[in-house]
């Protein structure tokens, strides 16, 4: 849909950029013929992959409700003109609505169609949690990411009772949310927790001298890298790789640096699976310490 004050230079700047994010991540001949993009070849990791580099590229949040499968390069301008206008693109939940808190690192919004699955019966609206860059402050708590999501949800569902569902990580989150929301007087209808692992604390495993445990563990990272370059997944375990030296504890200079990432031009499934996990890391340990 194009707005009254729309001009044809704004619809050709969102075009341009989805046909760039298009390209890298199918071809240019379904971009052209406008095919939707799962009938154009794409799958829950494409997806996820064109979603970042519209993101990376418009440097808007895109919401996420809005991204399927289904939709058409015409579809995600469409979203992105959304995501410009941040006070009008989430609007009020339909009644019924389900709100989804997603796992680590926003799993389960985009994966496996569950959103769009649940349709026409169940509608369900994923809550977007803060960004990695946003729980950098050494401030940020459980409290913070609770209140960002009972904010996003009181903002599309202002009354009525509120049907919460978390999915893994997410179950956690689900749980304090509904207490918060009950807190501020709200009535709870439903809470859904999703493949929630409840054991925080890892097995105690033997100990061996620093240096060996050392050795050992970039023997096993090697082994794993190497592998996933013969599976053709050496993007996504570089990426996990790069998160977790850029986030180990101690080395806050470091996740102040990955911030500037963005910036950089790097090569582009290299760096969606550094903000995954990134996201991942970071949330856990917002989550265990709250």
């Amino acid at each position: 849909m194009v707005r009254d004050d729309e001009t044809p230079g704004q619809l050709a700047g969102r075009m341009r950029i989805v046909g760039r994010a298009w390209r890298e991540v199918l071809d240019k001949a379904s971009f052209e013929s406008d095919l939707p993009f799962g009938e154009a070849g794409g799958d829950s990791l494409r997806l996820l992959k064109l979603v970042f580099l519209l993101e990376e590229e418009s440097g808007l949040r895109l919401p996420m409700d809005a991204c399927h499968a289904g939709l058409r390069p015409s579809g995600f301008a469409a979203v992105l003109e959304l995501a410009e206008r941040p006070g009008e693109s989430a609007g009020v939940a339909l009644p019924g609505t389900v709100f989804l808190i997603p796992g680590m690192g926003g799993e389960s919004q985009l994966e496996g169609g569950f959103v769009a699955g649940c349709k026409p019966a169940l509608h369900v609206a994923v809550v977007d949690l803060p960004d990695w860059p946003d729980m950098l402050a050494p401030d940020f708590r459980m409290e913070d990411l609770v209140e960002h999501a009972v904010a996003a949800i009181i903002a599309r569902a202002p009354d009525g009772p509120v049907r919460l569902a978390g999915y893994s990580l997410g179950g956690h989150i689900a749980f304090d949310v509904a207490r918060a929301l009950v807190a501020r007087g709200r009535s709870i209808g439903f809470v859904g927790i999703l493949d929630t692992n409840t054991r925080w604390k890892p097995r105690p495993i033997a100990q061996r001298p620093a240096p060996i445990r050392a050795l050992r563990h970039f023997q096993w990272e090697i082994y794993n890298l190497a592998r996933a370059t013969r599976h053709g997944a050496a993007a996504d375990k570089l990426g996990e790789l790069t998160a977790q030296f850029l986030s180990r504890p101690g080395r806050p200079g470091r996740l102040r640096m990955a911030t500037r990432w963005r910036r950089t031009k790097l090569p582009s499934s290299y760096a969606m699976y550094i903000d995954i996990y990134l996201r991942e890391i970071l949330q856990s340990r917002v989550v265990r310490a709250g």
